[in-house]
């Protein structure tokens, strides 16, 4: 298993290498991250997680992400590395093989070599199918890998294996804080086991949880029990959330619920197109993000998907047993078409209450969980070829079959890589700024505050976040301004709260021969250079003002 462990780790360190030789720096979203990691460290750590784009779909609903967990476990590389671009990537990469390996090893735990195999297909068509972005930091990658984890993690919980618990407590809450999408899915799930461990408890101990009831005589100390074990985690990952929850109005969980269905106006896209979507994801073969209805192999996928579904639910049909004393040697399989049953429902549900068939492409980083349904049911249907073949030819065929899975899965991206962000027109644009603005502050001793502002859109979301990131990251004190409407946790960078004599730093683009912003003065230092903008020219036009 650590030969696999290490085999699927290798596309992910090649990525992450290749990344850091093309001179990967973060801009945009990257960068927000970056500056919210950093502050992990300072006397205001981020108590939620990333901004979300609710406000597009909600008038009026301004939503984070549930929570900051992604920031704290990569603030510790980020630091140790001097607060340098290759130091946020190093903790993706950890972060991500540390994932990879939960997952291997849960998945033998729970279902033998048969789990494995589960676990090493899903682990490789999603390695395919988002190439070197699952190293990348922001915050729709990483916990696509944390969500595979949590899902063999679940499938040990329900073949009884609490060992396991608090590394679920763990996986799960990084998958749902990082990303709301993630949020339905580990929410039922979570719901799920909670259900069957109250009744488990009421079985084994005579009493109704949290009432102890009967215990064996020699218990170990709390600090060794898994359930302990898993409240104290649960109290970790979740304290930033809670504390924003008890100081900002309006609460982010007041925001997170008014989520899901359509605004004003607005039409969700309904369960037969969330089931269309569902079927690309449980079957990604098909690179491409749009669904041609009218093909012959799109239909036999629907079908093929249909009739997992339903393989899943047959497996399930002894519930009770699994849930009062199951055993792995005999419900293995069992236990994991319960929990791929439990995944897909809240995923189904998610597609059918997205607005407009563009936002589903949201649900992409969930595909795992739709091919965890899929492999389950090919687990399924081999067992039942297993059952009614009794000649030699059937170990043969098991063979063949699961070959053939593992031929059209095996990624491209492991024998060639795809080309880096670090090439990308927004990487080279930001890059030429910070390297620009870092080297015309070094030359003086001047340790002032600093303002960046962005006047077009591109230096604000992306220029300015990376300029910002790279002057956070050499310790100066940088404030910038926020569409956010609200208060929220990084207020004290807004530039309302900076001195008077704080150095400017303005940002202008020129798109279509028209400028954004003021023109700079004589007194100004300014660098003017070109690039591409939606792959049109334009120019960029960083401004120093110290006067």
């Amino acid at each position: 298993m650590l030969l696999l462990t290490l085999l699927l780790c290798l596309p992910l360190a090649l990525w992450t290498v290749g990344l850091i030789s093309d001179g990967w720096i973060p801009q945009g979203d990257d960068a927000i991250l970056a500056i919210k990691t950093h502050d992990v460290f300072g006397t205001h750590p981020p108590l939620v997680g990333m901004r979300s784009t609710s406000a597009m779909l909600n008038p009026g609903v301004d939503a984070h992400h549930p929570g900051p967990m992604e920031f704290y476990l990569l603030a510790i590389p980020y630091a140790i590395t001097g607060w340098q671009p290759w130091g946020l990537l190093a903790g993706c990469l950890i972060v991500a093989c540390a994932f990879v390996a939960i997952t291997i090893h849960s998945a033998y735990r729970a279902g033998r070599w048969y789990g494995v195999a589960i676990a090493a297909v899903i682990l490789l068509a999603t390695e395919r199918f988002f190439t070197e972005l699952l190293v990348h930091p922001v915050n729709l990658w990483p916990p696509v890998l944390a969500m595979i984890a949590t899902l063999m993690l679940g499938w040990r919980l329900l073949l009884w294996q609490t060992r396991s618990l608090p590394l679920f407590v763990v996986c799960a809450s990084f998958a749902a804080q990082a990303h709301i999408v993630f949020l339905p899915v580990v929410g039922a799930l979570a719901l799920m086991l909670s259900i069957i461990g109250v009744i488990r408890w009421q079985g084994a101990r005579e009493s109704i949880w949290p009432v102890p009831g009967y215990q064996p005589r020699n218990q170990p100390p709390i600090w060794r029990r898994p359930g302990w074990i898993a409240t104290a985690l649960v109290a970790l990952c979740w304290w930033p959330a809670l504390i924003d929850t008890l100081t900002f109005s309006p609460t982010n969980v007041g925001q997170l619920a008014k989520l899901g269905g359509a605004g004003p106006g607005q039409h969700t896209v309904g369960i037969v197109d969330a089931f269309k979507n569902y079927t690309r994801l449980a079957t990604p073969i098909r690179q491409d993000v749009t669904i041609n209805v009218a093909t012959s192999v799109f239909w036999l996928q629907i079908v093929l998907v249909g009739a997992a579904l339903l393989l899943c639910a047959w497996s399930a049909r002894h519930l009770g047993q699994l849930v009062r004393r199951p055993s792995r040697a005999k419900d293995a399989l069992a236990a994991a078409s319960v929990i791929a049953l439990t995944c897909a429902l809240p995923l189904l549900w998610t597609g059918a209450r997205t607005v407009g068939a563009l936002r589903m492409l949201y649900l992409d980083i969930l595909m795992p969980v739709a091919l965890f349904a899929t492999a389950v049911a090919t687990w399924a249907a081999l067992d039942l070829i297993k059952q009614r073949t009794r000649t030699p030819a059937r170990t043969g065929l098991i063979l063949a079959a699961a070959g053939c899975i593992v031929a059209v899965l095996i990624p491209t991206s492991l024998i060639q890589r795809l080309p880096s962000g670090g090439s990308t027109p927004d990487i080279a644009r930001a890059r030429t700024a910070t390297t620009y603005v870092s080297s015309a502050l070094e030359d003086t001793s001047d340790n002032r505050p600093i303002i960046v502002t962005g006047t077009g859109p591109i230096t604000f979301a992306s220029v300015g976040p990376a300029i910002s990131a790279e002057l956070i990251g050499n310790s100066r004190e940088v404030y910038f301004d926020s569409f956010w409407p609200h208060k929220q946790d990084d207020d004290f960078r807004r530039t309302s709260h900076a001195p008077a004599n704080a150095i400017h730093i303005d940002l202008r683009e020129q798109t279509n021969g028209t400028w954004s912003g003021t023109a700079p003065t004589a007194a100004d230092t300014t660098k003017t250079y070109a690039t591409t903008i939606d792959r049109k020219p334009a120019q960029i036009q960083v401004i120093i003002r110290d006067h």
